[in-house]
């Protein structure tokens, strides 16, 4: 039972060695073809009244549907923003806020408030 646990053991630091090396090598070959760059289209405040408590407001997490983001608070509701401009289209306001999750299923948004 020994010698098998050490075979597997053994078995595991070498392949763990050797898939260092491939790794290393893949990313020496591909690191100078590939640039990451992030740009910021618009940013909004979800909110329509400030938070001045320690409770956390950003529970769910934002649906995008076709041209609509869909985004809710824990503190006064839910909002719509045109995707390409990000003005608010709609809002609905909650009392209490929202919490976690939202889904769409057919022309209906179920959320948890």
């Amino acid at each position: 039972m020994r010698s098998f646990s050490f075979f597997v053991f053994g078995s595991f630091i070498i392949g763990l060695l050797s898939g260092c090396s491939s790794f290393e090598t893949l990313l020496n070959r591909t690191s100078e073809k590939r640039e990451f760059q992030i740009r910021e289209v618009w940013a909004r405040q979800g909110p329509e009244k400030d938070n001045l408590a320690f409770r956390k407001i950003n529970r769910m997490t934002p649906l995008i549907l076709g041209n609509l983001v869909i985004e809710a608070n824990a503190i006064d509701g839910i909002v719509a923003y045109d995707r390409e401009t990000g003005s608010p289209l709609w809002r609905l306001n909650v009392l209490n806020g929202v919490e976690a999750g939202a889904a769409v299923i057919k022309d209906r948004l179920f959320f948890g408030a």
